[in-house]
């Protein structure tokens, strides 16, 4: 893994924490200063999601694990073309461009369906990578 791959790694693995966090202490300050509210419960700007109508919650997260294997594959294809002939190498560099096209479409497609927040997107795309990479060592490695 390179330093750039790991740097990135490292920094989407920290959005997810973050999102935790944040969400702890808008929960935290908003009981504070109001405590007739009940449960806590954070009401959200629809706005700030462009007409989606439904939120990304339960089994609806595992969509965002189609944008994270294209992007696994069209970086593993990227990365692997270096190492290759020029005309090989062509082919495997538009091959990768297809993964990365496809990630970016899935992912809009997914935003403009559900509500989740850009961060949250992000911290669970990581999470899967995460999870996909080491059920892929230990496949290998066997």
């Amino acid at each position: 893994m390179s330093d750039q791959t790991f740097n990135m790694f490292i920094g989407e693995t920290l959005c997810f924490v973050m999102v935790y966090a944040i969400l702890v202490w808008e929960y935290h300050n908003l009981k504070r200063n109001n405590p007739l509210f009940p449960d806590g419960i954070i009401e959200e700007d629809d706005d700030e999601f462009h007409g989606a109508s439904e939120e990304l919650t339960r089994w609806r997260v595992y969509w965002l694990w189609v944008p994270t294997l294209c992007d696994i594959c069209g970086t593993t294809v990227d990365v692997s073309m270096h190492i290759i002939e020029a005309i090989i190498g062509f082919f495997l560099v538009l091959f990768a461009q297809t993964f990365t096209a496809s990630q970016l479409v899935i992912e809009e497609k997914i935003m403009s369906k559900y509500r989740v927040e850009t961060l949250r997107a992000v911290g669970l795309e990581e999470i899967f990578r995460l999870l996909t990479v080491v059920v892929r060592s230990i496949i290998l490695s066997s």
